[in-house]
């Protein structure tokens, strides 16, 4: 693939537990929106370049999901601190609390929430930057010494200039399909130092069997919706059928199916909208 001015974002495919790597975009700026349902509002001043074909999917209905979190025990806590070099976890009904001078360790034991902090960050070492995929790597090494599972089907890897930092997305599948709702997510300073971390433990129950509506239809209503940037020239270049969260309902964690498009805007900024899927 051509070579473009900043390297922003590798795609790791893991197939046959061999990953490839190769560039889609190389901007660090981003327009991201979540899910959204076919609704009429003002038609936003955006030109829509597509790419790639919308392809009727032979998948005509798919399951709707319900979030489960698996509850972090006391054990698995302290087990996470030692690694970490924290001595002492402070215990509430609602989490895990533990640091030392370096690292900072939060556990939401009942949501399946952990976080890891790193206090004294540092991102101002520019001598040495690691790749992207190094980056990947590193976090993926860090998360199993760790004694987290980082078992992932796609890696999405985000190079942000303007902070000396990578952000990481690691997307696992639900029934084969890509779930871009919960996914491990990590910082990593170009020098090789993890800034932050998050992941979840969690089952997902089937709810619900929804009609999947066109590709075509999603598009018509992806176009018609209010974008944060006016005046831009959008070149959709993949369409996926995935899951993701919905954001309707504040009580229940559902995944449900969803349409990601991705592509480039004109001034180089790379492109990525969730439009529910559900007829």
């Amino acid at each position: 693939m051509r070579e473009k001015r900043i390297n922003w974002f590798l795609i790791v495919f893991a197939i046959i537990s061999i990953p490839i790597f190769y560039s889609i975009s190389e901007n660090s700026a981003m327009i991201q929106g979540n899910l959204i349902k076919g609704r009429d509002k003002k038609v936003p001043k955006v030109i829509y370049d597509l790419n790639t074909a919308l392809k009727n999917h032979m998948i005509s209905k798919m399951k709707t999901y319900e979030l489960k979190s698996v509850q972090i025990s006391k054990k698995d806590a302290e087990s996470y601190a030692k690694k970490l070099g924290i001595d002492t976890i402070k215990e509430t009904n609602l989490e895990f609390r533990g640091q030392s001078q370096q690292n900072q360790l939060i556990i939401s034991r009942n949501l399946g929430i952990i976080q890891y902090n790193n206090l004294n960050k540092n991102t101002s070492d520019l001598s040495n930057k690691i790749t992207s995929e190094k980056a990947g790597e590193s976090i993926i090494d860090f998360m199993e010494n760790i004694g987290l599972d980082c078992s992932h089907k796609k890696s999405l890897i985000e190079d942000i200039p303007q902070e000396n930092r990578y952000r990481v997305r690691f997307i696992n599948t639900v029934e084969g399909i890509l779930n871009y709702g919960y996914c491990a997510k990590a910082d990593i300073s170009y020098s090789g130092e993890i800034l932050g971390l998050e992941c979840h433990k969690a089952t997902y129950k089937p709810r619900t069997v929804v009609s999947i509506k066109p590709a075509k239809k999603a598009y018509k209503e992806l176009i018609k919706l209010p974008i944060d940037k006016e005046y831009v020239q959008i070149d959709i270049k993949k369409v996926d059928l995935v899951y993701y969260l919905n954001n309707d309902n504040t009580k229940e964690r559902l995944l449900v199916p969803a349409y990601r498009f991705f592509g480039e805007v004109n001034n180089g900024d790379s492109f990525e909208y969730f439009v529910s899927a559900v007829e």
